[in-house]
């Protein structure tokens, strides 16, 4: 028992020494503390509760991770915390006052702490990163459509929309059951094609035209109409047509109405046009084939393919022309006007469809005009080809609607029961490409029809302004100036012959236009408006003004005239003797249908003069059977 005791007391006498100094130890501390917790409560104190800037930005950080990332979300709520645990929220207001930032009206201390965050201290809102990463993921949406909607969307030939997917980097693709857009991309992107989608929507308004009594216009030209012009034409019924458009647009509108009254006149010709066959005289056939003494050659009809685009209102389907069959292809397969004499020795002859022979020049001089032989009657030889077109509705083709080759005869009788469409295409014999000119004109040209049921078919006016070369010059050496104009308007009954020449590479149209040169008095109202303001529109009398549209209908002699066609035209005129005949060759842009042709007339202005008449026909000679180049001889297929 004392052995233990004797054993134990060193070990609790060291305890109760460390126990000892452990505690004076721990008074010392205190003491520190004390004296460092007293120093900065004194100094708070001295404050009254006032902060400074650098109380706070001692907690700003010298960097941060990418935006983006989980790195920078975990500093930037750390960051938050930071500032909210080390002051309470009537210091972080002092702090908004003190950096000059509105204090949000949100109480929490959170938001005034991603205020300095973001606002004083330039670091990208975390909410905003939030939406941005939501809005980069990729999403599909359908949106229901009507198919005015649909059509004015897709816009010319598909042009809007493949704009709007570029624009908005999406994905859009029409679905037709039920009819909807699909739209493929981020989220962001969806939500403000969406937007622009509902705008177009309730941009959308309407318009009418109205169709003459007894006239209509095939589904397929309207549907042909929409397409060039952007807007959604529709047969309603009534004699309306519904035109639908963007009204952010309206210039679609005014263009298809153009193109509409464009349609009537091309229909009205149509309706009126009157076919002809020149048939050679018989000459010597270089095949050993046995003919018949009467008709010793037979036709057919070709697929045609022109070297420039046809007018727009021609069947999509596929023309074909008549030609000449023989077994091989050269210069025996054009008529040889050495042999036959041409039109200008009359040997041949010009039959009607009824097989009836008709003298030209006494059509041309008072066949068909009410108003009988007219010193100003105007004779033009139109270089083109007679085209039979495609039942529409069908896919391009190239079997002809009248197969094999046949006898005149028979022809001529199956044109006369015809029911598709004759169109006459001008066209530029490619020899008069490089010819030399004694003048050159640029102009704009209107035509007007008058589209009627009674006897004012034929009736038209032709308004044409002339840019002057010394004009032209004058712009080009001392800017622009003080233009002179010279304009006429011709009013006046016209009447179109095609001749069919299946022996030549190209066929005829003659045109009777007996003209008045009206007065500037005596002008239509709405024309004379619309040739001052073009004229001052190219004048640069107003340098802000826009280009007049041309009137859509005129008044002249309480004869309603619609518009037919507004063209850009580069003129070449060839005065040949006598003076009173010209070639002329014309490039021409419709401003409507966008189209440009080109075209070959021989102009006969006294057709009662025996010399000019014969010019006249030698010219019509000349340009239709060299129109195209010799063909090294092949064997081919008889029908």
């Amino acid at each position: 028992m004392s052995f233990r005791l004797k054993r134990s007391l060193p070990r609790y006498y060291t305890a109760a020494k460390r126990t000892k100094s452990t505690a004076s130890s721990t008074i010392k501390r205190d003491i520190l503390q004390w004296t460092s917790v007293q120093d900065h409560l004194h100094k708070i104190a001295e404050t009254n509760g006032q902060v400074v800037l650098a109380d706070i930005e001692r907690l700003r950080p010298r960097s941060h991770a990418p935006p983006g990332t989980p790195t920078y979300e975990a500093q930037y709520n750390q960051l938050v915390e930071k500032i909210t645990s080390s002051f309470n929220a009537k210091q972080l207001r002092q702090f908004l006052k003190l950096y000059d930032i509105s204090v949000p009206s949100d109480r929490k201390k959170n938001n005034w702490a991603a205020a300095i965050i973001e606002e004083q201290w330039n670091w990208p809102p975390l909410a905003a990163i939030r939406e941005q990463e939501r809005a980069a993921e990729m999403s599909v949406e359908t949106l229901p459509l009507t198919p005015t909607q649909a059509f004015l969307i897709l816009g010319k030939d598909g042009a809007d929309s493949r704009a709007l997917s570029k624009k908005y980097h999406v994905r859009m693709t029409y679905l037709s059951n039920p009819l909807s857009l699909r739209i493929e991309g981020t989220v962001g992107c969806l939500a403000t094609l969406r937007a622009h989608i509902g705008e177009l929507k309730s941009a959308i308004s309407q318009g009418f035209f109205e169709l003459p009594a007894e006239r209509g216009i095939r589904s397929d030209v309207l549907h042909r109409v929409s397409r060039l012009s952007g807007a959604l034409v529709e047969d309603v019924g009534g004699r309306m047509i519904r035109i639908s458009f963007i009204k952010h647009n309206p210039r679609t509108a005014r263009v298809a109405k153009r193109l509409l009254a464009q349609a009537l006149c091309e229909e009205s010709d149509t309706k009126q046009r009157r076919l002809f066959f020149h048939l050679p005289p018989s000459i010597p056939s270089f095949s050993t084939l046995p003919v018949p003494t009467n008709f010793p050659h037979a036709y057919a009809l070709f697929p045609f393919l022109s070297p420039r685009s046809l007018p727009w209102t021609v069947s999509e389907s596929g023309v074909f022309r008549l030609r000449r069959v023989e077994d091989w292809l050269g210069k025996g397969a054009i008529e040889d006007l050495k042999k036959t004499g041409g039109l200008l020795m009359g040997r041949g002859h010009l039959l009607t469809l009824q097989q009836q022979e008709a003298d030209l020049r006494a059509l041309l001089l008072a066949g068909f005009l009410d108003s009988g032989p007219s010193p100003s009657r105007v004779v033009t030889a139109s270089i083109g080809h007679v085209l039979v077109t495609s039942a529409p509705g069908h896919r391009y083709n190239i079997i002809p609607p009248l197969q094999g080759n046949w006898k005149v005869p028979y022809i001529l009788n199956w044109m006369e029961k015809l029911s598709e469409p004759v169109v006459f295409a001008r066209s530029l014999p490619t020899h008069l490409l490089d010819s030399p000119v004694s003048e050159r004109q640029m102009l704009h040209r209107l035509v007007y029809r008058a589209v009627t049921t009674n006897g004012d078919a034929g009736r038209a006016i032709e308004v044409e302004t002339v840019l002057p070369q010394e004009a032209t010059a004058s712009i080009q050496n001392s800017g622009f100036e003080k233009l002179a104009f010279r304009s006429r308007c011709l009013a006046g009954q016209k009447v179109d012959l095609d001749v069919l020449m299946p022996d030549r590479p190209a066929d005829i149209r003659f045109s009777a236009f007996d003209t008045t040169d009206l007065a500037a008095s005596q002008w239509p109202q709405e024309l004379d408006e619309y040739m001052s303001n073009l004229r001052a529109f190219l004048s640069y009398d107003d340098r802000d003004a826009s280009q007049p549209e041309p009137p859509l209908i005129v008044d002249y002699e309480g004869v309603q005239y619609i518009l037919h066609s507004a063209s850009t035209v580069r003129r070449k005129v060839e005065r040949l003797d006598p003076s009173s005949v010209q070639v002329i060759t014309e490039s021409a842009l419709d401003l409507d249908g966008e189209q440009k042709t080109a075209s070959c007339q021989v102009i006969c202005e006294d057709i009662e003069s025996e010399a000019a008449w014969k010019s006249f026909l030698r010219q019509c000679d000349s340009v239709s059977t060299a129109a195209a180049p010799a063909i090294t001889r092949h064997a081919v297929p008889v029908f």
